[in-house]
């Protein structure tokens, strides 16, 4: 039985760790637990960085000792078969069926038969399903299904005609990796600069039907992993705690800078566009850099962690990612009991509250001149609606233009 475990109960998305029960099946009195694979703190350039939203299916052996599995991998979700023996994990072979980079699902696996079963897609081909055979190690023999597409020909041919590349850029620590969508139109075009939420997620290659279409409107689309994004090792993972704020925003424009030398993009026009901690972002970009960007679309944003600490359903991530996560330490009993006994000390002082104010957008409200659309859920108990609603009042009264659009969530 194979399950996995979080590395780390401070954030709320970490490396996973991937363990395995045993036990003899004739009498089932004795069983073992034991760890396949720990996380993975730091790795060179290439190497596997760690298992992330590690997708194990429910038919995933190939043998008595091996298993397949996707994981997010970079920029990637890769395909990888692991021995649980040993904890080796090896990416499995891609194939010329599809393009270079694109990411693997794995869907099922047929032990009997030695067959998997994958989705394939990237930004600019939707996904399609491929069957593989399995013959040893890494070597596997795919075939195509016979695609018979949901789309129009002309609609397909549009979406083809998209370019992207998945481009690295040089932090102080190490690098980190932008996808960069172009459109087909050959004039300069402007540039939608899109730094993902959580923080600890990450824009992989896989298709977004969004993104295509706001692509083929004729802007290019750059999609940030900062520092801090899952698909690396838990030392960048973790690096963003208590840095919220300053680094994940130089990252973000790190890339902007690496994309905008483009022939094809039109500086000038730069809209940046985010939700949750990409709205935290936005935010704090158009406040940091106000004339960098011409507009700016805020999704249910962060606005101001003191004042959300006291209404989301998630003051911890407040107090881990505003200060850092030794203030976020467990204990034993856990995150989600942490005003009871044992628990973690989150209670709020003098100096949580300045530094939390620090790390917000609200703190460089007055630096804000770039005109902005605010969309907020009515009933986001994760980011409450007041969150857009004091950056909303703050940039009428200062005579920014503004709108925003309110959602009656289910």
């Amino acid at each position: 039985l194979l399950y996995v475990t979080s590395a780390s109960d401070s954030m709320h998305n970490s490396q996973d760790v991937l363990r395995c029960i045993s036990w003899d099946i004739p009498f089932q009195r004795k069983v073992e637990s034991r760890t396949v694979l720990n996380e993975v703190r730091t790795a060179k350039e290439g190497d596997f960085p760690g298992f992330y939203d590690l997708a194990i299916p429910a038919s995933c052996w190939i043998d008595e000792r091996h298993f397949v599995a996707s994981t997010t991998w970079h920029s990637q979700i890769k395909m990888v078969i692991v021995d649980i023996t040993t904890g080796s994990v090896k990416e499995l072979g891609s194939s010329d069926l599809w393009e270079k980079g694109s990411s693997v699902n794995v869907l099922s696996v047929d032990r009997i038969n030695k067959n998997i079963l994958i989705g394939v897609s990237s930004p600019n081909r939707p996904k399609k399903a491929f069957l593989g055979h399995w013959k040893k190690d890494t070597e596997v023999e795919w075939v195509a299904f016979d695609h018979q597409s949901l789309f129009k020909s002309a609609i397909v041919g549009h979406i083809h005609s998209i370019k992207w590349e998945v481009k690295k850029v040089a932090t102080s620590t190490k690098s980190i990796e932008y996808i960069h969508l172009k459109p087909p139109q050959k004039e300069r075009s402007p540039v939608l600069l899109y730094p993902h939420g959580g923080p600890h997620a990450v824009f992989t290659t896989s298709y977004m039907s969004q993104l295509a279409y706001l692509c083929l409107l004729g802007n290019h689309i750059v999609l940030v992993n900062y520092r801090g994004s899952t698909g690396f090792e838990s030392e960048e993972l973790e690096s963003l705690c208590g840095r919220i704020g300053t680094q994940d925003v130089q990252d973000c424009m790190a890339c902007l800078l690496d994309a905008i030398n483009h022939k094809s993009v039109d500086d000038s026009r730069i809209c940046v566009i985010g939700g949750s901690h990409g709205g935290f972002l936005t935010a704090h970009l158009i406040a940091q850099y106000p004339d960098t960007f011409k507009c700016a679309v805020l999704r249910n944003p962060v606005i101001n962690l003191p004042t959300m600490y006291g209404t989301t359903d998630i003051p911890e991530w407040d107090v881990v990612e505003g200060c850092g996560m030794k203030a976020g330490s467990l204990g034993p009993k856990g995150l989600w009991l942490a005003f009871g006994e044992n628990g973690v000390d989150l209670e709020l002082n003098d100096e949580r509250i300045l530094r939390m104010f620090q790390v917000s957008p609200m703190y460089h409200i007055a630096k804000i001149k770039t005109p902005s659309l605010i969309l907020i859920g009515k009933n986001d108990r994760r980011v409450p609606p007041t969150q857009g609603r004091e950056l909303f009042y703050a940039l009428q009264a200062r005579g920014v233009p503004t709108r925003m659009l309110i959602y009656d969530d289910p």
